[in-house]
């Protein structure tokens, strides 16, 4: 310090700037965190790209767009609890059940949270068939994908996938014909980020698609899907209890017709559906669980599902392969059922082939009657 300067004036406790500390995002509850703690969905709270971040969840959500429907076809596990109409659905959430973690629970599996858990076991105490009828579910799948590989088709897309279980589409395909190439679609930003993570890696003829079956065309046009499969070429379609999501008939079948006439003659469509022939009280009370339960508000409802009748209307222009729309069950089900097998499974499904331009033999086997108009 100069002579003659001014010394400096001491700068006391009150004069000290300190840093503000960080405001810390809150943690999830344990309630709000998946069963199996080193799963998945659980390093996606670590930052990992599987879901969206933490600090993601505490920004304030928009309204939700009323939704159109329930999905209450759970043997499948595919698509939404609810569909919204023109809409994307806004991104995880595990406060609000969602169909293809109640299906994880019910089939044994740990990526599901604490609301899922609630409501599949809600959903227990009216149907306690409900395990039963997811297992039944994936083996009708395994089925119908081993008879078409078996028959010659080397390209499969799965239209509301679900989450990864064991024994998927490529899996079972490639089991018989080593190559086969499949696109997985679900409208689930979720589930497709957590497909994408489990199910691709380094496997180029296996893609994970985020798309909604309500636009066939756009979804055929996806940029990874054209990539691996070529529509001048036959494909099966694989629309396994995701139609329960449109509750529109008319709309159903519009679906369906579009996916069929955009594919190459020869190819195939599965169609599995849950139906109310069997116990109508069990699935109005399954409806009124997963409407009035806070999953689903607002927007039409409906109060029950389709009949077999109506589902086998969604097989108008194909030719059903053998043996029909049946309980899935009784389709092909390879060895004799024992005495109360399948009792209480009330999903149809059924096989269609897309009518060839010039008459060739079905290398899938003879056809079933068609149904009636």
């Amino acid at each position: 310090m100069g002579m003659g300067a001014a010394p400096l004036p001491r700068q006391g406790r009150v004069g000290r700037l300190r840093p503000r500390r960080p405001i810390r995002p809150r943690r999830p509850s344990p309630g709000d965190m998946p069963v199996n703690p080193g799963g998945p969905s659980h390093r996606a709270y670590a930052g990992e790209n599987l879901l969206r971040p933490i600090s993601s969840h505490l920004r304030k959500e928009r309204p939700r767009p009323p939704p159109t429907s329930v999905n209450i076809g759970i043997p499948g596990g595919g698509g939404n609890m609810t569909a919204h109409a023109g809409h994307k659905p806004l991104g995880f959430d595990p406060t609000i059940p969602n169909e293809a973690r109640v299906y994880d629970y019910y089939m044994g599996g740990k990526d599901n949270f604490a609301a899922d858990r609630r409501v599949a076991r809600l959903a227990l105490k009216i149907a306690p068939e409900l395990p039963l009828m997811c297992r039944e579910g994936r083996r009708f799948l395994e089925r119908v994908v081993r008879h078409l590989a078996a028959a010659g088709i080397r390209q499969f897309i799965d239209v509301g996938c679900g989450l990864p279980a064991q024994g998927n589409v490529h899996e079972i395909a490639r089991a018989v014909a080593p190559g086969s190439r499949v696109v997985y679609v679900d409208n689930d930003p979720m589930v497709v980020q957590h497909a994408q993570a489990l199910l691709t890696g380094d496997d180029s003829c296996t893609a994970v698609i985020e798309a909604d079956m309500r636009d066939p065309r756009a979804l055929l046009k996806h940029p990874r899907l054209t990539e691996l499969i070529d529509l001048d070429q036959p494909v099966a379609i694989l629309i396994l209890f995701t139609l329960v999501v449109i509750p529109d008939d008319a709309a159903a079948r519009a679906i369906v017709r579009e996916f069929r006439e955009a594919v190459a003659p020869g190819s195939y469509l599965a169609i599995a559906h849950s139906v109310s022939d069997l116990c109508p009280e069990t699935t109005a009370k399954l409806a009124a669980l997963f409407q009035d339960d806070g999953m689903v508000s607002g927007g039409p409802r409906r109060d029950q599902l389709r009949t077999k009748a109506e589902v086998e209307q969604l097989f108008d222009g194909l030719s059903l392969i053998e043996p029909g729309v049946v309980y899935i069950v009784d389709w092909r089900p390879g060895t004799p059922k024992a005495e109360g097998d399948g009792g209480g499974v009330w999903s149809v499904g059924g096989l269609g082939r897309v009518a060839a331009r010039t008459p060739e033999a079905d290398p899938a086997g003879p056809s079933a009657p068609g149904p009636a108009a």
